[in-house]
């Protein structure tokens, strides 16, 4: 961002362009003792894009690694986890403000009278600098870092402190209302996934109604039939019209006892798993209307400025729309339900869909599978172990 931007933004008059580390504290000083036990933050316990880590572990500071107080930012300097969004803000576990970590860290706070510490924290997670972050690591592939260097070369704009203050606070209760609807949403799948278990897996539904009609119970669910005997009254029955969907008897297959009426299929014949396109061979033009690559890094971390761009002439069927189903088949193994907005689906990647049955059906069975999967992977032994359609 140029200068020059600031008044075509709209920005007042009274916002200034500091260098990034003229603008903020950049691995500031941090009283530790030698020899004492911290909290200690490993790379691994930051989640991608998570405001916040505490605490897993405790150890003892030697005199090395990042060290950091209570509300510092956090912000990873290797290669990929800068890329998956490996920013957070360090809060103690009520003991202790401060803490040590990974010496892949990039700590950062306010300056005084420069710059609020919570908009330091949105500052360094605005994607402009961590792209520009991004684009200025060195070092061997696979173990590039960001140089501290290099942020005396980003100038970014800054407004008057109270304004600093009201934009934090803004993002803030966003971030407050996005974290509560993400926890809604994963409270509503896990209560999908387990009574999709309950029903197509265990068949619960089906020895309920089998142990009431008085049908024998297959040896292999007998066990299974005695704990659903054991709940009782806790035991809530199904709604009458849902109830009478499942049949009240079982009966042999290849796979063991499954409920009547019901057959096996595999899931490429209850669903097509089509795979990704070569999106290279539609490289974008600048200048020209494109569509971001949905690769894994974006199926996880959603669409960034550093996605890759594709001509919006790719075949039809590549298109993803918002609703689509998408499952990772290599490296990290993941099933998800896009809604990132329009991509071209990228190889690894298969968008999976089905004329015959409804969307939740084959997401949930899929995603039932993925344990497997990944056994399937591992067992390669492999760097990259995938799953063949």
């Amino acid at each position: 961002m140029k200068r020059e931007h600031l008044k075509e933004l709209g920005y007042g008059s009274k916002w200034q362009y500091l260098p990034f580390n003229e603008a903020v504290e950049i691995n500031p000083p941090v009283s530790l003792e030698p020899g004492h036990i911290y909290p200690f933050v490993d790379m691994q316990a930051v989640e991608p894009h998570s405001r916040t880590v505490r605490p897993r572990e405790y150890r003892e500071f030697k005199g090395s690694g990042s060290r950091f107080a209570e509300g510092d930012t956090l912000m990873a300097r290797i290669t990929p986890c800068l890329e998956n969004g490996k920013i957070t803000r360090f809060y103690s576990d009520g003991q202790h403000t401060v803490g040590h970590g990974s010496t892949e860290f990039i700590v950062i706070r306010g300056r005084a009278g420069v710059t609020d510490n919570d908009f330091a924290y949105y500052l360094t997670c605005w994607d402009y600098v961590r792209q520009y972050a991004i684009s200025q690591m060195t070092g061997t592939s696979g173990r590039q870092r960001v140089p501290i260097s290099a942020f005396s070369h980003l100038e970014v704009p800054i407004p008057p402190l109270p304004e600093q203050r009201a934009i934090a606070h803004i993002l803030g209760t966003l971030d407050d209302k996005i974290e509560l609807n993400q926890r809604m949403n994963e409270t509503l799948e896990a209560m999908a996934r387990a009574l999709f278990k309950s029903w197509f897996v265990d068949f619960d539904p089906v020895i309920d109604n089998a142990l009431k009609a008085g049908n024998p119970i297959p040896d292999t669910l007998t066990e299974k039939a005695k704990r659903r005997l054991a709940l009782g009254g806790k035991r809530r029955p199904l709604p009458e019209h849902i109830r009478r969907l499942f049949p009240a008897r079982f009966v042999d297959s290849r796979l063991g006892p499954i409920p009547a009426g019901w057959e096996i299929k595999s899931l490429d014949e209850i669903a097509e798993y089509l795979n990704g396109i070569a999106w290279q061979k539609y490289r974008a033009r600048k200048s020209e209307p494109s569509l971001p690559v949905i690769k894994i890094r974006e199926l996880r971390d959603g669409i960034t400025s550093a996605s890759d761009r594709a001509s919006v002439d790719v075949p039809e069927e590549y298109i993803v729309e918002d609703g689509d189903v998408l499952f990772s088949w290599s490296g990290s193994l993941l099933v998800k339900i896009w809604c990132g907005g329009k991509g071209v689906l990228n190889q690894h990647l298969f968008k999976v869909s089905s004329k015959h049955y409804p969307k939740w059906f084959y997401y949930l069975w899929t995603s039932e599978h993925l344990d497997r999967f990944r056994r399937i992977a591992a067992d390669k032994a492999t760097t990259m172990g995938h799953i063949k359609r």
